[in-house]
């Protein structure tokens, strides 16, 4: 096989306590180490797939139902090591970690470390019970939304569903949603919705207003090209200075 030089290097890649997949440069995969049969076992129906050498040849794209070929364009332009999150045909979550392969200074392919955090996840959805207050400031038409923990796809669309009933029902005037608490996000889709929700409560009257994005977010947002349709604070505080600056002008 052209991408190890000795049976050592296999041996040593079967026995790492890890999913791992080699693929080519055009993210064909061409190995799989023994370790990662457990895992073929779970999701092997949804794939036809029947042992570790039926995935030779499939393209990881096929793993990534929404925003592929985004999610292959960043796999390949790093930086790496590229740390995402997929959902895997509405049932699992995996966590993949993509490092190039390189041999001679040229790169040949791909190394991806591929952990299932499906139960992890679960448990903590259980511990946060998918809950994102929604709190009245003693603002007039203010709403807060504390983020906190870790922001999924399926948070972030219950979130809007709820946010966007909320400022309907409260006529709100502007809607603070507040990321200092967040631990970790999911790229790609969450990152979006941001926007998505934003344009969504603007048809409602309201204005959205972002604060406490923390430096690795901001990073993501500018390696994807994404920009924020709203405007944006630093911490609570200084939002609320704006408001109150607001109001008091309109008064």
């Amino acid at each position: 096989m052209n991408f190890f030089e000795s049976n050592e290097t296999i041996q040593s890649l079967n026995a790492v306590g890890e999913n791992i997949f080699v693929a080519d440069t055009n993210f064909d995969i061409v190995w799989v180490n023994d370790y990662a049969n457990e895992l073929i076992k779970k999701i092997g129906s949804y794939i036809e797939v029947d042992r570790k050498e039926d995935l030779y040849g499939r393209n990881i794209s096929e793993f990534h139902r929404n925003e592929a070929k985004k999610q292959i364009e960043i796999m390949q332009n790093g930086p790496f090591p590229y740390s995402t999150k997929i959902n895997l045909f509405n049932r699992y979550r995996a966590k993949i970690v993509v490092n190039p392969l390189e041999l001679l200074g040229n790169r040949i392919g791909y190394v991806l470390t591929w952990k299932d955090v499906t139960k992890y996840e679960e448990t903590q959805a259980i511990m946060e019970g998918m809950y994102t207050p929604i709190i009245e400031m003693h603002m007039d038409h203010v709403l807060l939304i504390p983020i906190t923990g870790v922001l999924t796809e399926h948070r972030i669309r219950k979130m809007r569903d709820k946010t966007l009933q909320m400022a309907s029902e409260k006529s709100a005037e502007y809607v603070l949603i507040d990321f200092t608490g967040m631990t970790e996000v999911d790229e790609g889709f969450v990152l979006s919705e941001i926007n998505s929700l934003a344009s969504a409560l603007r048809l409602l009257g309201a204005e959205v207003i972002y604060t406490g994005f923390s430096v690795n977010l901001v990073k993501m947002m500018v390696h994807q090209g994404l920009h924020v349709n709203a405007t944006t604070f630093n911490t609570v505080k200084q939002a609320m200075n704006y408001l109150v600056g607001i109001k008091n002008r309109t008064d």
